[in-house]
């Protein structure tokens, strides 16, 4: 019954807590509102029913199976082929996946923003509107066109409000309304965990790399198909492997990092159209937060996703999530002794100094004191 305690609690907060919150703000008076014992009653139950579906699809499909040893004839896979092969459909023994292979994958998370919605609603509705595979496993945030200064114009509240249809239609659990969080960056702190297969409508879905998920995105039309389905197919990419070696400078955080493996190995050359993971015993001086911003720069670099080796760092960090949903189905994988990478290449976090990338690409890099230039504004 911990789930279904979990389920309960999780809807009397979603009534309870302030719209500032993402809460629907229905309380009685005592509490500083105006709705009746039955009101919010009813409201529990709503939110109930939503968050027991996706319990309901969970119980319904079949886990797959770890492994406790290696079978002897299996391939050195990479992180990236691990996941890739855990989450297989019908994988063949002895169970490992190569690149160029085409593989039918279960995938945990979709996700997608009011921008890429849009397009996602016309797929959806050619296909007769057919439902969610799990609406507990939907991350849509309305973040992209959220500026106060244009929340007047037609086409940003048509965003807005074809995300907020959808979002009731479906029940969904997690709809974030405008000004509430940023896509990425809540996604990744709150919800992706180790070991996850995500798929989402924005190149920046890499993001969640930054917590061990391998987290690839793809256009509006093809994240339907996970959506409906909780399958996809994939062709397994080649991997590159960025391996992280020293100790960063007091100040140096990962934003200094990342752009420093764009200043030395360039965009769209060695990541080219592959997975990059970040490896190496320079990891343990980066926190998640700096990972985040490698992670989420493996776009810039022309990688298809960008995953961090999950490890005691990123344990402690998701132990600290709100919700228990959120941290109990992490998997550790790790990279086989005798993976093979397309590539592999050194950074020496030591080397790495205070940089900026300057117009008009993010791997002309400069150190920040070659840099004399007025602020217009800061995004903090």
């Amino acid at each position: 019954m911990e789930r279904e305690a979990e389920v309960v609690e999780l809807a009397v907060r979603r009534v309870l807590d302030s719209d500032e919150l993402n809460g629907w703000e229905i309380r009685t008076r005592d509490l500083g509102g105006v709705a009746s014992t039955a009101d919010v009653g009813d409201a529990v139950v709503r939110a109930a029913v939503a968050y027991a579906e996706g319990l309901n699809v969970e119980d319904a499909g079949a886990v797959p199976a770890l492994l406790a040893a290696r079978p002897a004839e299996r391939r050195g896979m990479t992180l990236c082929e691990k996941i890739i092969a855990h989450h297989a459909i019908g994988l063949a023994a002895p169970g490992d996946v190569q690149p160029g292979d085409m593989v039918c994958v279960g995938v945990d998370w979709t996700i997608a923003s009011e921008l890429t919605w849009k397009g996602m609603d016309k797929t959806y509705s050619a296909m007769g509107r057919p439902g969610v595979n799990r609406n507990d496993r939907f991350w849509l945030a309305i973040d992209h066109t959220a500026d106060p200064r244009i929340m007047d114009q037609a086409k940003p509240r048509e965003l807005v409000s074809t995300s907020e249809a959808f979002a009731e239609e479906a029940s969904l659990v997690d709809f974030y309304r405008p000004n509430y969080t940023i896509l990425h960056t809540e996604f990744y702190r709150e919800r992706a965990q180790p070991g996850q297969l995500v798929i989402g409508a924005d190149s920046h879905t890499c993001s969640a790399g930054a917590v061990g998920a391998l987290s690839i995105g793809m256009g509006a039309a093809d994240v339907v198909m996970p959506l409906v389905t909780g399958e996809t197919w994939l062709q397994v990419p080649e991997t590159v492997e960025i391996r992280f070696v020293g100790a960063p400078p007091f100040g140096i955080g990962g934003k200094d990092i990342i752009l420093d493996v764009l200043r030395q190995l360039k965009r769209n050359t060695v990541a080219f159209e592959r997975a990059v993971e970040y490896t190496g015993p320079g990891l343990k001086y980066m926190s998640c937060d700096a990972r985040f911003a490698c992670a989420n720069m493996a776009t810039e670099f022309g990688g298809i996703a960008g995953v961090f080796e999950a490890d005691e760092i990123t344990a402690a960090y998701v132990a600290k999530r709100k919700s228990p949903t959120y941290k109990k189905h992490s998997l550790y994988f790790r990279a086989d002794a005798d993976a093979q990478y397309a590539e592999s290449h050194i950074i020496d976090l030591s080397q790495v100094d205070s940089l900026v990338a300057l117009h008009p690409s993010p791997d002309n890099v400069v150190h920040v004191d070659e840099v004399q230039m007025d602020l217009d504004g800061c995004f903090i």
